[in-house]
């Protein structure tokens, strides 16, 4: 719904509605801000919000990934109200849960996106039905269309092809991102609230396991990928008919092919076996990058063991 900004402060907004603590607001598709006080804090009957603008919080961000405190807001507000100490006592208190909250939110919403996979399906369509239609014509009327663009045509369908297949794997890798910052998020919340450092240590040990399960699922979607490949061979396959073509060309009619030309066409042979090296040093990579999550999925499901028997003792 489109919220209308009646007033701006120093460090915040304040909007015309009342919503809960904790929503996140978008602009033209775009993560806009999130409400730090409104209806738990100003009551269900209030007609405003005091939003904290996406920057703001990337600001939070980049000073928690430096390992710096959060600096201590003056937020400046209408002269008269009671609403300052309010925003002061919560604001750094809360301001960690609501990062957890818009990470989560935006990264769930790219989970459930599907946007992708259905463009590239229709990419593919249409580069089927354009290859279709000039194999069809070669065949009706001999040379009206090359070999060289119907072979060009035909790698673009594979392209478009696994173009399907890597928006479904990103799908994928997203939804494994939102687990992580849904065990963030719920870590942020314990944090919060009144808890004892027995029981926060459990679910910090719990989250840990959560997010390295996540991260060692993502690592084996990756390793055991293998669209780039197959892309580079098919890329490589073209480039080389291509060079053949031409080859034969110019054997059967001197000076039909310019020796720039073949020279060209050798070299994006010779690219085309490189790029298929390329991708499957790639490939052990995240083969190793694998192994490495495992391990660390291990290592925190023996600290969460461990300390879940200390509890126990």
């Amino acid at each position: 719904m489109p919220l209308t900004p009646v007033q701006h402060y120093d460090r915040l907004v304040e909007i015309d509605r009342s919503l809960p603590e904790g929503t996140p607001l978008f602009k033209e598709g775009k993560l806009a801000g999130l409400v730090l006080l409104g209806s738990r804090f100003l009551g269900e009957t209030g007609s405003r919000s005091y939003v904290v603008p996406v920057d703001r919080i990337a600001a939070l961000c980049s000073r928690l990934e430096a390992g710096n405190e959060p600096a201590t807001d003056s937020t400046k507000v209408v002269p008269g109200t009671a609403v300052p100490a309010v925003i002061h006592s919560v604001q750094d208190k809360d301001l960690p849960v609501e990062v957890a909250q818009a990470k989560y939110s935006a990264a769930q919403a790219k989970a459930e996106d599907d946007v992708d996979i259905r463009y590239a399906a229709a990419g593919a369509k249409v580069a089927r039905a354009e290859y279709e239609a000039n194999k069809k014509a070669s065949e009706e009327k001999p040379g009206s269309v090359s070999k060289e663009q119907l072979l060009e045509l035909s790698l673009k369908c594979t392209e478009m092809d696994l173009a399907v297949e890597l928006a479904k794997l990103n799908k994928r890798l997203a939804g494994e991102d939102a687990k992580i910052a849904k065990a963030e998020l719920d870590l942020a919340l314990l944090r919060r609230g009144p808890a004892s450092p027995q029981d926060l240590a459990a679910a910090e040990a719990k989250c840990n396991v959560e997010i390295a399960q996540a991260r060692y699922d993502a690592a084996m979607a990756k390793a055991g990928d293998d669209i780039d490949l197959r892309y580079a061979t098919a890329n490589a396959a073209t480039r080389k008919a291509e060079y053949e073509i031409a080859a034969d060309l110019a054997q059967k009619s001197p000076g039909a092919v310019a020796k720039e030309r073949l020279d060209g066409l050798l070299l994006k042979c010779k690219e085309a076996d490189l790029a298929i090296e390329k991708t499957k040093r790639n490939q052990r990579a995240y083969v190793e990058a694998a192994r490495v999550a495992k391990a660390e999925l291990e290592a925190a499901e023996r600290s969460r063991d461990k300390l879940g028997k200390h509890r126990l003792q």
